[in-house]
């Protein structure tokens, strides 16, 4: 019984340590990393000039998105608009990886 305390206290500490290590991300950061991996993608053959090219539109189109709300708002977002763009964020990198997959899984 003891051990099974000292267990469940170990793992709930090793988990609330890597929760408060956690980067938060913020639409910025996303939008940068999302291209870092589009351009890593087509740079190791995982995505085709086409593929990543469509990609990087998506991205331009939530970047112009971005710049519209934050116009509209005293350049801000309000957590609405980051909600949305959260949304949009989610659909190409979920493009991304579908298109990365499809490649291993054809190979």
């Amino acid at each position: 019984m003891l051990v099974r305390i000292l267990v469940a206290m170990v793992t709930f500490f090793a988990c609330s340590l890597s929760q408060a290590n956690a980067k938060t991300w913020t639409v910025d950061d996303r939008q940068q990393k999302l291209m870092q991996e589009i351009n890593k993608g087509q740079k190791s053959g995982e995505l085709t000039q086409k593929e990543a090219r469509m990609l990087r539109k998506q991205e331009a189109t939530i970047a112009r998105k971005k710049a519209k709300m934050k116009r509209k708002n005293l350049d801000r977002l309000s957590s609405e608009d980051i909600n949305e763009l959260e949304e949009d964020l989610n659909k190409v990198s979920v493009d991304l990886n579908k298109l990365r997959l499809e490649k291993r899984v054809s190979k």
